[in-house]
């Protein structure tokens, strides 16, 4: 009789610890998402010109360029004034870059890489690529230098590094997703089943 106490005692004990544990599991709050600093609205805004000077958003604009964050002046010219501090935390230049290259797309295409501004690429890695070398008066690993390197405006955050898949040789031979440094707030890209390696201009 009493080693059958002893043995309720314990199962009663081990269901206690069940459902206490179980309560705290289920009281755990999921982490904040991260509200990182992301682009201005200026420079997002690559059809208007919000400063006079003939330059249109991230597209063309150097001062865009130059400190792309939405708590700069965008297209206003801010004499370097801004610097990305360690807090609150930025965006990497590198994942600004794709959601602009992505947020162009659902504009201008829909979402969708086929026909997309005379192109027909096959994935979302391609278009980039042919984004920075054709659409933007200039290129990427150029944009990264001079802030990081040159005016030293935003902190070397690792994205020049990010830009080798474009140097891949054949296309064909180039990774199809872009990669994520985990600040991106885009979704990928659908890929072309239609569309080839070099988006139907010709090359491997």
């Amino acid at each position: 009789m009493k080693a059958e106490k002893n043995y309720q005692s314990i199962v009663f004990a081990f269901l206690i610890f069940i459902i206490l544990g179980s309560a705290l599991v289920g009281t755990s709050k999921p982490p904040e998402p991260i509200d990182y600093q992301v682009i201005h609205p200026d420079c997002q805004e690559y059809v208007k010109d919000e400063d006079g000077d003939g330059l249109m958003g991230f597209i063309e604009d150097m001062e865009c360029w130059d400190y792309p964050y939405q708590d700069g002046l965008g297209e206003t010219d801010s004499n370097n004034a801004f610097s990305t501090p360690q807090n609150p935390p930025y965006q990497t230049y590198y994942d600004l870059t794709v959601d602009f290259v992505r947020l162009f797309v659902n504009f201008e295409c829909g979402g969708v890489l086929q026909n997309c501004i005379g192109t027909n690429f096959d994935d979302e890695v391609a278009f980039y690529c042919f984004f920075e070398q054709n659409v933007m008066t200039n290129d990427f690993y150029s944009i990264f230098d001079r802030a990081f390197n040159q005016i030293q405006t935003i902190q070397d955050d690792g994205s020049l590094q990010m830009l080798n898949f474009c140097n891949a040789f054949p296309a064909s031979t180039m990774i199809n997703e872009l990669p994520n440094m985990g600040t991106q707030e885009s979704e990928n890209l659908p890929d072309n089943p239609s569309g080839s390696p070099n988006g139907g201009m010709g090359g491997k």
